[in-house]
């Protein structure tokens, strides 16, 4: 993926993380270095990093380098390079065209410590496909899922509205929905040999984000309910069909006491994309070393109140910026604490204490 296919809203989302992230790890004492792409940085952003004292690299993508290679590759060459001289190396990417898979990949094979996800557990949650079958083999409240090529037609009235997203994307990039009446001739003319779409019934509620900092030992250690303020608009496509799109506006820590977290449902999420792991090793702490640090899990809570998982995203979510903003405690630093091992586990309580002001 070139830099002009990179839609704007991740690029936006991805230098609020950094600059989130950079700051609370610095503040912590630690030394921080990234790398940065000369193409995608401009003025402002090299004199706010500067400013925060934050040392960075500038990736130059020359014409020699792109004629020979592709720029993920100049650009994965460069980060090992940097990762093998650090002590904790973390990445903050999208699921978006492979993108964060490969990276992990490449950093994992050259033995860099990852404050990421691994796989298998990465695959199971990139690929929504994957997702929804683990969920619903545990018995995970979620909408039915099916791949758009697999589609039973005869299902349409099961909704009034339904909701059509690539397998491998991140945030709402791509997603549409489309009325029952015009589903069957998208899918007959557009996407009957997809393997690429899922399909799901869209289910009116209010949206939510929960994140957590998994420690080595494979403890979740959960965080305050963010709410998910979506933007929704009207738009043609293929010139023969009106679709909605979604857009994610930020959110805000909810503290409401009515809205207290599915704390069951969470953990049951993530074990049900956890199990094959479990099953495969011996001992539980190899197995769930592949899940660590950040999580985020996206939730509806329905017209009924009833709570369902949407996604599971095994990376850096944007709910970090209001969490740390109003967290008592530097989230940079208890995500190393956990990779080390060293958070302690309060079952049903707080990792880290909220002022409730913000």
């Amino acid at each position: 993926m070139s830099e002009a296919q990179i839609p704007t809203s991740l690029r936006r989302e991805g230098w609020a993380m950094l600059d989130c992230l950079a700051t609370l790890f610095a503040n912590a004492g630690h030394e921080v270095t990234t790398l940065l792409d000369e193409r995608l940085i401009d003025q402002d952003c090299r004199n706010k990093l500067s400013a925060q004292g934050l040392d960075f690299n500038l990736l130059v993508q020359s014409l020699e380098n792109r004629a020979k290679s592709t720029s993920r590759q100049v650009t994965l060459k460069a980060w090992n390079q940097l990762a093998l001289n650090s002590d904790l190396t973390l990445v903050i990417a999208p699921e978006l065209d492979g993108i964060l898979q490969e990276c992990l990949a490449e950093l994992s094979r050259h033995g860099v410590k990852l404050l990421n996800c691994r796989e298998p557990f990465l695959t199971a949650a990139c690929d929504k496909w994957i997702t929804a079958q683990k969920l619903a083999a545990h018995c995970v409240a979620h909408p039915s899922t099916w791949l758009v090529c697999d589609f039973p037609l005869q299902s349409i009235d099961l909704a009034q509205r339904w909701c059509l997203k690539p397998r491998f994307g991140a945030g709402c990039e791509g997603l549409m929905i489309a009325s029952a009446r015009d589903v069957p001739k998208i899918v007959e003319q557009h996407l009957s040999t997809s393997d690429q779409w899922i399909i799901q019934p869209w289910i009116e509620g209010r949206a939510f984000s929960c994140s957590t900092i998994t420690d080595r030992h494979g403890a979740d250690h959960w965080l305050p309910l963010v709410t998910q303020d979506l933007n929704v608009w009207q738009e043609p496509w293929k010139d023969a069909f009106v679709v909605w799109r979604l857009s994610y506006h930020g959110g805000r820590i909810d503290f409401e006491p009515s809205q207290q977290r599915p704390i069951d449902l969470l953990d049951s999420a993530l074990c049900a994309l956890r199990k094959p792991l479990v099953e495969n090793f011996s001992q539980l702490d190899l197995a769930n070393v592949e899940t660590l640090g950040w999580i985020g899990v996206d939730l509806l809570q329905d017209l009924n109140g009833n709570w369902i998982v949407i996604e599971i995203n095994p990376r850096m979510t944007t709910s970090v910026i209001g969490l740390s903003g109003a967290a008592n405690s530097n989230l940079g630093q208890l995500m190393i604490d956990g990779f080390f091992g060293k958070l302690a586990h309060n079952a049903g309580g707080s990792l880290v204490d909220f002022n409730h002001s913000l």
